[in-house]
C-alpha cells in the first residue's frame, strides 16, 4: 500500500471512529426503537405518558445498547493508529 493510500485510509478510519463514538447513543436509540422499548429495556423500565411519549428509566440498559457502536468506533480508531504507526516505521531505512 502506498503512503498516500495508507494516510487516506487512516484518515477515513479516524473520522469513522469518531463518528461512531459521537453518535453511538443515537444508533442505540434507533435499535431500541426498532426492537421495542419494553423488549429492549424491560417493561418495568418503560413509563408511558400522554400523547404517546415514553419515559425510559434504565440508563444502564441504554448504555449497554450503545456499547457495540462504541466498540466499532474504538476499533476504527485503533486501526487508524496502527496505520499511522506503520507509515512512520516503514519510512525508516
Amino acid at each position: 500500500m502506498t503512503t498516500f493510500m495508507r494516510k487516506c485510509t487512516a484518515l477515513i478510519c479516524t473520522l469513522g471512529g469518531v463518528f461512531f463514538i459521537v453518535t453511538s447513543q443515537g444508533w442505540a436509540m434507533t435499535v431500541i426503537r426498532r426492537i421495542g422499548f419494553e423488549r429492549a429495556l424491560g417493561s418495568q423500565s418503560v413509563r408511558h405518558v400522554g400523547d404517546g411519549q415514553v419515559l425510559l428509566t434504565n440508563p444502564i440498559g441504554m448504555f449497554l445498547w450503545s456499547i457495540p457502536f462504541l466498540a466499532v468506533g474504538l476499533v476504527l480508531i485503533a486501526v487508524s493508529v496502527q496505520l499511522w504507526r506503520h507509515e512512520k516505521t516503514s519510512n525508516k531505512v
